[in-house]
């Protein structure tokens, strides 16, 4: 198909950096044309003298197909043939921070949370609440029993006070599904009933 001139809509304007030029504006435009056919070389050309260079056209695409939505810039028009490029394509992954409380580092034990998301744990950290006695205290991380590598957090016990952060950097072995049980194992010589807050950064997949 071709570019239909009924379709574009300019819903803003803004100024231009030359006087007495048109400035840029931003467009809708609705189309049952797939992408593949609106970025053929001069799609935009019937439009000319209402897309100056910088505009934006935001595209509702492949409407009787696999409907999507595409943007463009105007990136060179000189007043008869319209060239256009892709917008960046931004994909947005949110960082998920995942947090257990941990409440005695002095005794053995395995503190589990579930997964909601899947993705790679990046880092884990610690947070203690008050001073460890006699020895360090380690807080392993594994997923569904197997351990996370680079994934153990060690509590120094010497000059240690409430407010101490620690951090494990795993770098195999963390990656997780949703439904995965993770599990914090305590151990260690620590003979202090201290609590901690572990929290995992998890980076979506």
């Amino acid at each position: 198909m071709a570019f239909d001139s009924n379709k574009l809509v300019a819903v803003a304007s803004g100024p231009s950096p030359t006087v007495g030029s048109t400035g840029s504006v931003l467009a809708m435009y609705a189309t049952n044309d797939t992408a593949a056919i609106i970025e053929t070389a001069g799609y935009f050309n019937g439009a000319a003298t209402d897309l100056s260079v910088g505009s934006m056209i935001y595209a509702a695409i492949d409407l009787d197909g696999t409907p999507a939505h595409k943007s463009y810039l105007v990136s060179a028009n000189d007043g008869v043939t319209v060239t256009i490029t892709p917008a960046a394509t931004v994909t947005f992954s949110a960082i998920r921070e995942l947090t257990r409380r941990v409440d005695d580092i002095a005794t053995a034990a395995t503190h589990r949370i579930v997964a909601p998301v899947s993705g790679t744990i990046t880092a884990i950290r610690s947070v203690i609440a008050s001073a460890l006695a006699t020895g360090d205290a380690t807080i392993t991380a594994r997923i569904n029993s197997v351990p996370v590598t680079g994934g153990v957090i060690t509590v120094t016990q010497a000059a240690s006070a409430a407010g101490d952060v620690d951090v494990a950097t795993p770098t195999a072995a963390n990656i997780v599904a949703v439904g995965d049980v993770i599990e914090l194992v305590v151990g260690g010589a620590n003979t202090a009933a201290v609590e901690a807050m572990v929290t995992m950064t998890i980076v979506p997949s």
